[in-house]
């Protein structure tokens, strides 16, 4: 199996700019301000819309105090957008080598969590993991989901020189 783990963030919140300028340079301007305050970002999403974008990143809970102050500051100097701030928010993620060359890992994640009924607010993915934002309240939940999709016990137990029964 090349699933060889999965991992729970467990408390995380979301920062929406909406609306903002879809030009050159804004996300530098954005993550400049974020990294001065002193915050690690977790996942990035930007959508664009012509002229308009929309970004979109997870922070740990407790920095969401300090994130919402310089992102309204950046919202200030482009004299235009919205701040959302989403809070209640965990990741699960999958972790594995060559994901990308292997077709329908995200799919079984995607499938396991579906048919238990948590719903995915967001998906990045690269080489080594495939990671979903669901509702904290469901994060416990998902990755038992996730472990048992993948076989995960039976790998610990076969590591560990036990049976997996």
């Amino acid at each position: 199996e090349m699933v060889v783990g999965a991992a729970l963030k467990p408390d995380l919140g979301r920062v929406s700019l909406r609306r903002i300028p879809n030009n050159p340079g804004v996300q530098g301007i954005l993550f400049e301000a974020v990294a001065k305050a002193g915050i690690l970002v977790d996942d990035i999403v930007q959508t664009e819309f012509g002229e308009i974008a929309s970004i979109s990143f997870t922070v740990d809970h407790s920095e969401l105090a300090d994130v919402k102050i310089a992102a309204s500051q950046v919202l200030d100097r482009f004299g235009t957008g919205e701040l959302a701030i989403e809070i209640g928010l965990a990741k699960v993620s999958v972790v594995g080598t060559g994901m990308k060359s292997h077709v329908g890992v995200a799919s079984r994640m995607f499938t396991a969590l579906g048919n238990a009924d948590i719903s995915i607010h967001n998906i990045t993915t690269s080489e080594i993991k495939i990671s979903c934002i669901v509702a904290k309240e469901n994060g416990v939940r998902a990755l038992a989901i996730v472990h048992e999709a993948f076989g995960l016990e039976k790998l610990k137990a076969a590591q560990a020189g036990g049976t997996a029964g």
